[in-house]
């Protein structure tokens, strides 16, 4: 049983050894400098799943705010999402306009930023739509609200003599 024991503290050692040998030689290797090939395409990589995330928010927004409940308006999720969603828009667009001022002679590149400047309008423009969508919505809920509250302020306590009791 011994010698069990010794290969395990052997192959312990010899671990211990490989490892740290290769701590030394990743701190001791040279940076690697990003190029600014690679800086875009990181941020674009970045903006494309930013707008994937914006487009399932906007999604979300879209199917809550069709709702029209007199009772249930889920006004605190709309805000959340209407801020979450803007909030990315608002972003998307700050890194966009840094990535064109990268001067990058590249058509690749190029066609990568025109393609996400369209998502971006893209998703712009749906944004505006769910907006306009929502205060249809309220409009037609307050309508809704107010006729409500006309019946209800109805006073029921004059009753009319009808008719035929008058003889």
């Amino acid at each position: 049983m011994t010698d069990r024991t010794d290969q395990l503290l052997t192959l312990a050692q010899q671990l211990k050894t490989s490892a740290t040998d290769i701590y030394k030689n990743r701190f001791n290797a040279t940076p690697v400098v990003p190029t600014p090939e690679s800086h875009f395409l990181q941020e674009s990589t970045y903006l494309h799943l930013v707008f994937k995330e914006t487009a399932k928010q906007l999604e979300s927004l879209k199917l809550v705010s069709r709702q029209s409940s007199i009772f249930n308006t889920q006004s605190q999720r709309i805000q959340q999402l209407s801020d979450r969603v803007d909030d990315s828009i608002k972003v998307s667009k700050i890194k966009l306009e840094e990535l064109r001022g990268l001067s990058l002679n590249n058509p690749t590149l190029e066609a990568i930023q025109d393609i996400l400047q369209q998502n971006l309008f893209k998703l712009t423009r749906e944004y505006k739509e769910a907006l306009g969508n929502r205060t249809k919505v309220l409009k037609e809920t307050e309508a809704k609200r107010s006729e409500i509250s006309a019946t209800r302020s109805f006073d029921y306590n004059t009753r009319a003599i009808p008719s035929f009791m008058d003889k």
